[in-house]
């Protein structure tokens, strides 16, 4: 494949994702349902509640440095780019995970 049609795959499973798991969980979603804690320099955690309840968690990594002492969740991922183990999110690392 050429590296057009990979990306295109890429934003398709993305896509299709958001389609499955997400936005059947937005109904009834209230506003400022959204909070932030910077991870360190380069790193940041996003969670969203959404309208069912559950709970929708960013993990971000966008230097090239792993981040040491993150709470990486063990179960319920939907989306990983690059590595989480233990407590380290690899650089360059995208963790969705939902609860």
């Amino acid at each position: 494949k050429d590296g057009h049609a990979e990306v295109l795959e890429h934003y398709r499973k993305l896509i299709e994702l958001r389609k499955r798991v997400i936005i059947p969980r937005l109904p009834g979603m209230k506003g400022y349902s959204g909070r932030y804690r910077v991870l360190g320099e380069t790193a940041v955690e996003v969670k969203w509640t959404l309208g069912d309840g559950s709970e929708l968690c960013l993990l971000a990594n966008l230097g090239p440095d792993p981040v040491e002492g993150v709470e990486i969740p063990a179960s319920c991922r939907i989306w990983l780019e690059g590595e989480a183990e233990g407590s380290t999110l690899g650089g360059r690392t995208v963790l969705f995970s939902l609860s």
